[in-house]
């Protein structure tokens, strides 16, 4: 199995022809499409991924179904991936590539999730606050777990924001039975990675 460092290194050296080109959109939109027919085409992904079907016929298969529909760079790619036996690497090459795009574009995406829908105030409080936390432009995407009981969880990339009652609950948990040190009686929220 192909792992996520392979794949991203695949997808960083697609995004900077891609940024040169100015077709990062492109190209993004174009990923998106490829991951889209493997999909919802099980007996596609079997052939793309079968170790004994030659490169000749998986690129053929390629040609057939995406030359006139994906830009020259990406179909590249996707004929690149068959050369070198990496085709598993398109499995993780969309994610991996908006990641780095919009890294590169100071851009950062935060995943939070509240006991209770936020509000749209408490929605552009919280995005104003993970934007100075950052540094950077943040995209919010929002979900719901009642099990937190208060509070918000919020995930950037490795990092995670825990202001939840349950998290300061595991916390005091974790004091008093002398695994960490106690801190003064204040609410603390921290960077954990």
């Amino acid at each position: 199995m192909i792992s996520r460092a392979v794949a991203s290194r695949y997808a960083a050296a697609l995004l900077g022809i891609a940024w040169e080109e100015g077709a990062v959109e492109l190209v993004e939109s174009n990923l998106g499409l490829i991951g889209y027919v493997f999909e919802a085409n099980p007996e596609l992904k079997v052939a793309y991924f079968h170790p004994l079907l030659p490169a000749s016929r998986k690129s053929e298969i390629v040609r057939q179904i995406f030359q006139d529909k994906i830009n020259d760079l990406t179909f590249s790619f996707l004929n690149l991936l068959i050369d070198k036996r990496r085709e598993e690497v398109i499995l993780y090459a969309e994610e991996e590539y908006v990641r780095l795009a919009n890294e590169r574009r100071g851009l950062v995406e935060a995943h939070i999730v509240s006991a209770a829908a936020l509000t749209p105030d408490e929605v552009s409080s919280l995005k104003e606050k993970l934007v100075d936390l950052t540094g950077k432009s943040v995209q919010l995407v929002t979900g719901v777990d009642p099990s937190l009981i208060g509070g918000v969880l919020a995930r950037i990339g490795d990092r995670v924001l825990d202001g939840t009652v349950k998290g300061c609950l595991e916390n005091l948990r974790e004091q008093m039975i002398g695994r960490i040190e106690p801190s003064s009686g204040e609410f603390r929220v921290s960077w954990r990675t």
